[in-house]
Parts: C-alpha cells; structure tokens; sequence
C-alpha cells in the first residue's frame, strides 16, 4: 500500500464508518421507543422489554468504544501517513483489524434489534434462568393454570382496594385506564397500606405471571402457591 492509498482508505473509512454509525444509533432510539410503546399495551412484556433493552444498551456501548478506537486510529493514520514509522505496516493492519471488527459488530447489532423473534427468545431466556419455573416433581409444584387463577383474585383484589378504602385514583385525559399493576403496587406502598416486603412479593408474583404469559410454562414453584395465599389475605384484609 503507498502513502496515497492509505490517505485515502483510512480517511474515506472514519467517516464511512461513522456516518454508518450515526443511522445505526438513530434506529436504536426508534427501536427502544417501539419497545416503550409495546409495554406501555402490554403490562406483561416488562420483564421481556427490560432485558432486551438491558443487552441492546450493552451491545451499543461497546459498538461505540469499537466506534471511537476505529475512527481514532484511522485518523491518526492519515496524520502519520508523511513521516517515516518503522514498521508502519503493521499498524495498518491493526487498524484494518479494528475497522473490520466495527463493522461486523455493527452489523450483528442491526440483526439482533430487528429479529422478529427476539420477545420470544428473551422470554425462552429469562424462563430457563428461573430455577423456580419448570423445575421439580408434582409435589413441589402446582399448574401454571392455578397460579394464573389465584392471580387473577389477587389482581382484582389490587384495582378494587382503592375503591373499597375510600381513594379517588384521578385519570388524565389522555391516559388509558386501568393503570397498570406494577403502579398500583407503588401507589399501596406510598399510602402506606402495604410494607416494604409485600411490596417485594407482589412485584415478584407479578414477574412472574408476565413470564408465564410469553412462554411455554407448565408448573411453578409451590411457594408462590403460598406466597399468593398469604398476598390474597394481606390484600383483602387492608384497612386505611
């Protein structure tokens, strides 16, 4: 490679690859504000969405320091280019390595946020890292269809506790009722109504039920059986 076609491969690559970059940032925040919009229709999907967003961040950050190191060896490159380096050549290649490698990256990344499949296999994900989900004989666990119906008591105990201790839960305009559960946990908590722990409990019911919603699950773990039991007491038994 001469002088002039390393100016010209190196300069021509740092703003190819970060014009590329710039589109490729610009859709993520497009992706993350679909995912917003599907929880926001969906209550169940915020484990799912949560995580996804969790990788896609850690995806993103590395692909910009892959960006940075790329655009700053390219750069310096072309600086470097007129004076005589012992053994330049070698940090061409370099360079080339880290070039490629963004670029890979970038493209793996574009692949991952726009797999249609990627809800399912986070929830596929998130199930199998949950010792308590599918684990265990029969006497250790219950059906997925008992714990979905005391839920459901559960739940209407939630939105109904309001009424019944006398609180007005004002709606905006333009907000969509019901609120969601994950709100009506916090909403007891700050009244006071409930402690700390219940307030742990419910939200990791609820995790529950939002995986059990997206995946293949046959039996749960018998202590959210009595989890629910006790849940279903504390709620129904609240007074102001």
């Amino acid at each position: 490679m001469n002088t002039d076609n390393i100016y010209w491969y190196f300069s021509t690559s740092a703003q190819s690859i970060a014009a590329f970059i710039g589109f490729l940032t610009a859709g993520f925040y497009f992706v993350q504000d679909k995912f917003d919009t599907l929880k926001s229709t969906d209550e169940t999907l915020e484990p799912i969405i949560k995580e996804l967003k969790h990788k896609n961040f850690i995806k993103l950050k590395v692909l910009c320091y892959l960006t940075g190191t790329s655009i700053i060896s390219s750069i310096s490159l072309v600086f470097l280019n007129k004076y005589y380096i012992p053994n330049f050549c070698v940090y061409v290649i370099a360079a080339s390595v880290i070039n490629i490698v963004t670029i890979i990256w970038a493209i793996n990344f574009i692949i991952t946020i726009i797999n249609p499949d990627k809800i399912e296999n986070t929830a596929k994900k998130l199930i199998s890292q949950n010792k308590d989900l599918n684990a265990g004989n029969e006497s250790d666990t219950i059906k997925i269809g008992e714990f979905l119906e005391k839920f459901i008591k559960l739940e209407n105990l939630v939105r109904n506790s309001f009424s019944k201790l006398g609180f007005e839960i004002q709606v905006e305009k333009n907000e969509k009722p019901p609120y969601r559960l994950h709100d009506l946990f916090m909403m007891l908590f700050q009244l006071e109504l409930i402690q700390l722990d219940t307030l742990g409990q419910l939200n990791e019911i609820n995790r529950i039920r939002n995986l059990a919603a997206h995946g293949q699950i046959e039996r749960v773990d018998k202590k959210y059986d009595i989890m629910l039991d006790d849940l279903i007491q504390r709620i129904d038994g609240l007074k102001r």
